[in-house]
């Protein structure tokens, strides 16, 4: 009884070997470390083209309206930043453009 508990697992493992496609970045503890590095590389090389990061909209945000950043999140559509702002005792909400930039309240 107790062997059939070794024979699943293996079973399981060596289908999700077989059905995996080649270079499949969602096994990273099937990767060596030096393919695992890489493949988080070209993730981050793709964030970057064309999109501003939380720290980026932060500082946009900042620059436009002042005041110190409370916090930096994902709008209701990916292609937003949502900067909760205090300034003068007033907590206020500024929108970051992750594409181009632009800034909003």
């Amino acid at each position: 009884m107790k062997r059939h508990y070794l024979i699943l697992p293996a079973l399981l493992l060596s289908g999700l070997l077989s059905a995996a496609p080649a270079g499949a970045a969602w096994l990273p503890s099937l990767l060596s470390p030096a393919q695992h590095v890489d493949s988080v590389d070209a993730g981050w090389r793709m964030q970057e083209v064309g999109q501003i990061r939380a720290k980026e909209a932060a500082r946009l945000a900042r620059e436009a309206f002042g005041g110190r950043v409370l916090a930096v999140r994902r709008g209701v559509n990916k292609h937003r930043w949502r900067v909760r702002l205090l300034r003068d005792g007033e907590v206020f909400v500024v929108f970051v453009d992750s594409l181009n930039g632009r800034v909003w309240r």
